[in-house]
């Protein structure tokens, strides 16, 4: 399984509805249509591993500003994501407690806690990518991915 970041599953939801979308939404300004099937190809036939910390920042991030019928349409792969993937609950009781909850905040602790069966981290974020490293997770920083193919 690999887990996503909210900035990446947020890039993967719009380009899975729209690619064209992808340079003129307004929370992925730092990404290009290119970026949507380097995404794809990292992230293969693996199942995408879900919080739902996770999910409701993407979900809060997705529409604004966007009218329909594409807001429609965004939700719909959102909820198509979410029937396809595998959805792992840790109690924020339990993240709140982590040691780097003060640096990284609910989602991302949550997604440390959730990778610690020895699924992938793919993320953009320097802080999470660095917290899974010092807990031995496996962890891959897209932006890296990104940065080798150009």
């Amino acid at each position: 399984m690999i887990a996503v970041d909210t900035n990446i599953l947020l890039l993967y939801v719009v380009g899975r509805t729209r690619v064209s979308l992808i340079e003129s939404h307004k929370r992925l300004d730092a990404y290009r249509a290119e970026d949507f099937g380097l995404l794809v190809e990292e992230i293969g036939d693996q199942t995408i591993l879900l919080t739902p910390n996770t999910l409701s920042e993407v979900s809060n991030l997705l529409v604004p500003g966007v009218k329909e019928p594409l807001c429609s349409a965004l939700r719909a792969e959102l909820g198509s994501l979410i029937a396809t993937g595998s959805e792992v609950y840790v109690p924020s009781k339990k993240v709140a407690s982590d040691p780097f909850f003060h640096e990284l905040g609910l989602a991302d602790c949550a997604l440390l806690e959730a990778c610690s069966d020895g699924s992938i981290l793919l993320t953009v974020d320097i802080k999470l990518f660095l917290a899974a490293g010092r807990r031995g997770l496996h962890a891959t920083n897209f932006n890296h991915v990104r940065e080798a193919t150009f």
